[in-house]
């Protein structure tokens, strides 16, 4: 084998390594993102419930925190973005049901009700592809 050759082995073997690292932490970096919004989810709901079925003033609180968290962390937390949150607590209630595959807006695709038409076709996750499809069956 030559040497030219066995300089490029040696390079794509270490551009390899850094891709492979570069991809690892973007999916961990994301599902930490996905993990905290969870949590802040849960906090407004327990928050807003107080211990109660039903929240007595989650739209003040909402608004109030969005103002607070856009102060200390810029975009991102606006108010429908924490709805969007607290939405996502209430549908996956079990932390250990969330899935590191899956970024923010796969979550929040999910989480979000779809409708295309008055016939109100839902969507469903293809868990093979994590891929949005029109449901077919109702």
């Amino acid at each position: 084998m030559s040497d030219i050759i066995k300089k490029d082995d040696f390079y794509l073997n270490i551009k390899n390594i850094l891709q492979t690292a570069r991809d690892n932490t973007y999916r961990q970096v994301n599902f930490t993102m996905v993990e905290a919004y969870w949590n802040i989810g849960q906090q407004i709901v327990q928050e807003e419930q107080n211990g109660k079925d039903r929240a007595d003033y989650g739209v003040y609180l909402i608004k109030n925190i969005s103002k607070k968290l856009t102060a200390d962390f810029g975009k991102g937390f606006t108010s429908t973005n924490l709805k969007m949150m607290r939405q996502f607590y209430n549908a996956f209630q079990n932390s250990h049901t969330l899935c590191d595959q899956l970024t923010w807006s796969h979550y929040r695709l999910i989480v979000i009700p779809f409708y295309t038409s008055p016939k109100s076709i839902p969507m469903i996750l293809d868990k093979s592809s994590f891929m949005l499809k029109r449901s077919s069956t109702l």
